[in-house]
C-alpha cells in the first residue's frame, strides 16, 4: 500500500489503510487466515482446526483466532467429525476469547449456537446471537447461525431475512445459500428453495442436500435425487432405491421398508439420529431422539406426516420449543393450547 502511494502515486486520496490483526505474529496472522477460509468454505475443517490450533499456539492472546477455532470446533459434529469432545472444545475457546477481548462478536456467536444446539436453550441462544450482531452486523456466521435457529423455532420470515442478508454481505458463502434454500423450502417457497440449492451444486457445495432429495422425488426427477443421496452418504451399501421408492409414495405404508431400512442401518456404526430423514420418510417416527438443532427438518414438506403425530408436540415440548414461544411468542403457524400445550397447522 504503502508502494502504491509514493512509488507509483496511487491511491493518494485513501488516507491511512490499516489492517485490525489482533496479533503482532505475521505468521500467526497467515494462518488464522487460511484456517478462518476452510471454515468459511466448510472445507477441509480438521485441517482449519490444526491450522488455528497452531495460530494461537504461536500467539496466545490472539483472541480472533481463539474464537475462530470456537466456532470450527462448534461445527464440528454437524459435519461427522466427532473424535474429541468438540462442544466442550469450543466453550473453553470461546470463553478463552472473550477473556482476551469481550467485543468479539464470534465468541458470542459460538456461545449462542452451542446454547441452543446442545442445552435446547433458546432464549440465551438466540440472546447470544443477538449480541453477536450488535458487536459486529457483519458477522455473517452470526447471520447464518440465527436464521437456522429462526427456521428450527418456525419463524420462517426472520430466517428467510436473516439468510438473505447473509448472502448480500458475502455471496460466495455458499452454506448461507442452502440454508436459506431449505428457509424456503419449509415456507413452501419451492421453486425459490431449489433454484438456490442448484446454484450451490453448481458450486461445488456439499452439505445439507438429504433435505432436498424428497422435492426432487417429488418433482419426479429420480436421477438428481439418487446422485444426491449417494453423494450425501457416500457408502456403496447404501439403500437408495428403497429410500426413493418411500419418497415417491409418501402416504402408503411404509413398514416393510422401515424394516429393510433398519436392519441395514443397524450394520452401520453410527447412532439411529444420524438417519434423521431416512426415519422420516420410512415412517420410523417412534424411533426419533432428540435430534440435531442445526437442521430444522422439522417443518420441510417430508415432515407433514411426522407433524401430525402425538411425538411431534412431545418432542417439540421436551427439547425448547416450547418454552421459547412462551415467552417470546408463537410462530404463524402455531398457537397455545391451554398452559402447556400447542397445536400447529400441518
Amino acid at each position: 500500500v504503502q508502494a502504491l502511494q509514493t512509488e507509483l502515486g496511487l491511491l493518494q486520496d485513501a488516507g491511512e489503510i490499516t489492517v485490525e490483526a489482533d496479533t503482532g505474529n505475521l505468521d500467526a496472522y497467515e494462518l488464522y487466515l487460511q484456517g478462518r477460509q476452510l471454515f468459511i468454505a466448510r472445507d477441509q475443517l480438521p485441517r482449519s482446526m490444526e491450522l488455528l490450533e497452531q495460530a494461537v499456539g504461536l500467539d496466545p492472546a490472539f483472541a480472533r483466532a481463539w474464537e475462530t477455532l470456537a466456532a470450527v470446533y462448534s461445527v464440528a459434529p454437524s459435519w461427522n467429525i466427532q473424535d474429541r469432545e468438540y462442544v466442550r472444545l469450543s466453550n473453553e475457546a470461546a470463553e478463552r476469547a472473550l477473556a482476551l477481548n469481550d467485543r468479539l462478536s464470534m465468541a458470542w456467536a459460538v456461545l449462542g449456537s452451542n446454547a441452543a444446539n446442545e442445552a435446547q436453550d433458546f432464549i440465551n441462544g438466540i440472546d447470544y446471537l443477538d449480541k453477536s450482531l450488535v458487536n459486529d452486523p457483519r458477522n455473517t456466521t452470526a447471520l447464518l447461525w440465527r436464521s437456522i435457529f429462526y427456521s428450527t423455532l418456525g419463524f420462517l420470515d426472520q430466517a428467510i431475512a436473516d439468510g438473505r442478508a447473509c448472502l448480500e454481505l458475502d455471496p460466495q458463502y455458499q452454506n448461507c445459500r442452502r440454508h436459506l434454500a431449505i428457509h424456503h423450502l419449509a415456507r413452501g417457497d419451492k421453486d425459490i428453495a431449489m433454484n438456490l440449492y442448484l446454484q450451490g451444486v453448481r458450486a461445488g457445495f456439499k452439505g445439507s442436500s438429504a433435505n432436498f432429495t424428497y422435492q426432487l422425488a417429488q418433482d419426479g426427477n429420480d436421477m438428481a435425487a439418487a446422485l444426491a443421496l449417494w453423494d450425501m452418504r457416500e457408502d456403496i451399501t447404501y439403500p437408495a432405491e428403497l429410500i426413493l421408492d418411500a419418497m415417491a409414495e409418501p402416504g402408503a405404508d411404509q413398514r416393510d421398508r422401515r424394516e429393510r431400512f433398519l436392519r441395514w442401518a443397524q450394520t452401520k456404526d453410527r447412532p439411529l439420529r444420524s438417519w434423521t430423514n431416512e426415519l422420516l420418510v420410512v415412517q420410523g417416527f417412534d424411533l426419533l431422539e432428540p435430534f440435531d438443532f442445526g437442521n430444522p427438518w422439522i417443518w420441510l414438506p417430508q415432515s407433514a406426516a411426522f407433524r401430525a403425530t402425538p411425538q411431534f408436540n412431545a418432542m417439540l415440548s421436551e427439547n425448547g420449543w416450547l418454552e421459547y414461544w412462551q415467552q417470546r411468542g408463537f410462530p404463524p403457524q402455531c398457537r397455545p393450547v391451554g398452559e402447556d400445550d400447542f397445536e400447529c397447522t400441518h
